[in-house]
């Protein structure tokens, strides 16, 4: 189970007003006019992909998402919206605070460039899309008058596709959170940078005025002054790589499917014995056996154990990366993006391997043409290299995986 180691087009939109004729008077005028407001908000998605300030996609996810909530949570009651309205309710209030962050830095360091646009970007267009199957679903419904039996199916087939509705932004709203940390994260090493540079440019002012009691206090000033000049260049030099990097690592293909929209960690009290077992074994550094191999019948919990160890290692900081096996799609069955999702991995948890990650993107271009053994050196194996103390890698549903014929 673990192992250890020391713009889119943008799309004709509908015309909702057409929606504002219902039995209901009253009701239809109110759907009309939040519809409408709707449609005007979501008008902000067409024009940000011309936009270089980070705040322009990061509103445009607030406004839609909110806009979205406003579709679920009118005139509904079904249960099946409850878990999508509470996790539309969470991003939200996620996004806010993100954007409220960022309102506090001076504009020419919200600058992004094309390849950061690009996932931010989609994510708003993702909720646009999400936005237009959320009405749709609840015009149906509200249309139609249907037979007992059959609005029984309908209840089963709208359950389908909220339950898809919820992984599917899970995932889109993961990728774009990894997004706006890489771009956070970039932001505080210009400014660490920055700030040593100020304070090498303060010493060389110091020098230079000291300099003036002797010629030769002032010959080894200007010596001073030409390795401080080189190291600013350097820093500068350093602080552009960082930003290529951070683009290469956005290159990195991952799954759509996200483990915690289907399995939940371990209920307090429960699976302890297998989870003590597990614990020793991932807080021995002198242990030989790298790999910890956990199996049991089909539907014993053994993803829902999984799932717990890496809740409690992303919080120790020790988990490099984790992939689920599944066969709800071709993705998740097969092998061809195992290696890249640990790699994206590795960059997020752990910070200091995300230059060395990057770094065997840029030098092999190609390597999703690449064996999986390969990969794993290239993506996996070598980062890890430059990494001191433990390190855990999570692998679940093995039997799951189905090898292309």
């Amino acid at each position: 189970m673990s192992a250890s180691s020391s713009s889119k087009p943008s799309k004709q939109r509908k015309n909702v007003d057409s929606l504002a004729s219902s039995s209901s008077a009253q009701g239809s005028s109110k759907k009309a006019q939040m519809y409408n407001t709707v449609n005007v908000g979501l008008t902000v998605g067409a024009s940000i992909a011309e936009v270089s300030d980070i705040l322009a996609p990061l509103k445009a996810a607030c406004l839609t998402t909110k806009t979205i909530l406003e579709v679920a949570q009118a005139n509904s009651n079904q249960e099946e919206w409850t878990d999508l309205v509470q996790r539309l309710k969470r991003y939200m209030s996620a996004l806010e605070e993100r954007t409220t962050l960022f309102e506090t830095y001076p504009q020419e360091e919200r600058v992004v460039d094309e390849a950061f646009r690009r996932p931010l970007i989609h994510y708003v267009e993702f909720l646009e899309t999400m936005h237009d199957m959320v009405v749709d679903l609840k015009e149906k419904r509200s249309r139609k008058k249907l037979g007992l039996f059959k609005a029984f199916s309908k209840v089963k087939a709208d359950a389908g596709e909220i339950l898809k509705m919820n992984q599917d932004i899970e995932d889109q709203h993961r990728q774009f959170m990894e997004a706006l940390g890489v771009f956070t994260a970039l932001r505080v090493q210009v400014v660490d940078k920055t700030t040593k540079a100020t304070e090498v440019k303060l010493d060389v002012t110091k020098s230079c005025v000291e300099a003036t009691k002797t010629t030769a206090d002032a010959t080894k000033t200007t010596v001073d002054a030409t390795k401080a000049t080189v190291d600013a260049t350097k820093t500068d030099v350093e602080t552009l790589l960082t930003d290529v990097d951070a683009n290469a690592i956005l290159q990195l293909p991952t799954v759509a499917f996200v483990a915690s929209s289907v399995h939940n960690p371990c209920l307090q009290g429960t699976r302890e014995a297998v989870l003590n077992t597990i614990w020793q074994w991932a807080d021995d550094d002198t242990s030989d056996k790298p790999i910890f191999w956990l199996c049991d019948i089909a539907g014993s919990g053994k993803s829902t154990v999984a799932m717990t160890a890496v809740e409690s290692w992303r919080s120790q900081g020790v988990l490099g990366g984790r992939f689920f096996f599944s066969i709800s799609s071709n993705e998740t069955s097969s092998t061809d993006r195992l290696c890249s999702t640990i790699a994206r991995d590795l960059a997020h948890h752990i910070r200091e391997l995300a230059p060395h990650v990057a770094e065997a993107v840029k030098h092999n271009p190609s390597f999703m043409r690449c064996s999986l053994e390969e990969q794993f050196e290239l993506l996996v194996s070598g980062p890890l290299h430059h990494r001191q103390g433990r390190m855990i890698l999570v692998i679940d549903a093995l039997d799951e995986y189905r090898p292309k014929e």
